[in-house]
This record gives C-alpha cells, sequence and structure tokens, in this order.
C-alpha cells in the first residue's frame, strides 16, 4: 500500500496592492476517511480535491491530516482558486510520506483545469529517500504572469513516478 501524507496550506501572493495577502489555505483537520473533495478552503478562497487517489484522513492532526493510499502515477491532488485582484502568485505546502509512497512529484497550473492544458513549473522533485520527514514546498510563480488576477486557477500536486520513496 502506497501512503503519502499532503498539504498544510497553499497560496499566498503579492495583492496589485503590493502587500503580501494568503488568497487560500487548507489544513484539512475536519476531514473524515473517503473525503475526495472538493474542500473548501479554511481561509480565503478555493476549494482541493483528490483525483486518483484513494484518500484516508486523520481527524485532530494539525497538518497531518490528509493522506493517501494506492497511489499511481498521474494520480494528484489539485487546488482551485481565483487570483483576482493578486499578482506574484506563489505556493507552498508541506509534504509527507511513507516509504511506499509515490518517490516523485511535479507541480503544475492552469487556467481551465482541463487535462492536457496544465504546465510543469520548475522540476520534478522528491520527497528524498526517508519516509516520514515532513518537506516544505515553496514555488514562486510571479514568472508565470497568466496567474495573474485570474478568475479561476488550477494547481496540481502530481505523482510523477512509478517508484516508491524506498526504491
Amino acid at each position: 500500500m502506497k501512503n503519502i501524507i499532503l498539504l498544510a496550506g497553499i497560496l499566498t501572493s503579492s495583492s496589485l496592492l503590493a502587500q503580501a495577502d494568503a488568497i487560500a489555505d487548507w489544513n484539512f483537520d475536519s476531514l473524515t476517511t473517503g473525503t475526495l473533495g472538493p474542500i473548501a478552503a479554511d481561509s480565503g478562497n478555493g476549494s482541493a480535491s483528490a483525483f486518483g487517489i484513494s484518500p484516508t484522513a486523520t481527524a485532530g492532526n494539525p497538518g497531518q491530516a490528509y493522506s493517501g493510499s494506492q497511489w499511481n502515477p498521474n494520480d494528484y491532488y489539485q487546488f482551485q482558486v481565483s487570483t483576482v485582484g493578486f499578482e506574484n502568485i506563489a505556493v507552498s505546502y508541506d509534504q509527507e510520506g511513507s516509504g511506499t509512497g509515490p518517490g516523485t512529484f511535479i507541480l503544475e497550473y492552469s487556467l481551465t483545469g482541463n487535462n492536457g492544458d496544465f504546465t510543469q513549473f520548475g522540476s520534478d522533485y522528491s520527497l528524498g529517500s526517508t519516509a516520514s520527514v515532513w518537506t516544505s514546498h515553496p514555488a514562486d510563480l510571479s514568472s508565470a504572469t497568466i496567474l495573474n488576477d485570474a478568475s479561476t486557477v488550477y494547481f496540481r500536486v502530481v505523482d510523477n513516478s512509478g517508484t516508491a520513496i524506498n526504491g
């Protein structure tokens, strides 16, 4: 069984008024087992969903509440937000995996949410060779100006490998 715990928060930016603001944040503390979404943001606007993943949840563990088992390549978590009034978008999230969980991920974005319309941002990344270590993933997407002031933006954290963390 492949397991991974994902996300403590996401999506910050500079507003058009040049001050730092959070667009949306999820902590997944109140989820129940089997929740696929949409899951409303704990603060700000937006929703989160799991696709292809068999989710499990452990409520009451701040920052450690949403996990997925039985991952396959191209399974993903998706986050949908509005960036109207915001520019210089940045994303930050925390991940932890088990030794049998996915070993490599990518971050993608899209304005349509349609498969095939997503653009990979940055390189593939690994959670490392050691399971159960929280890894923070900040991504400055300010160079992707298409994300500025958009009515709907989709972000995906995608399993990009058939190889588990422990190989």
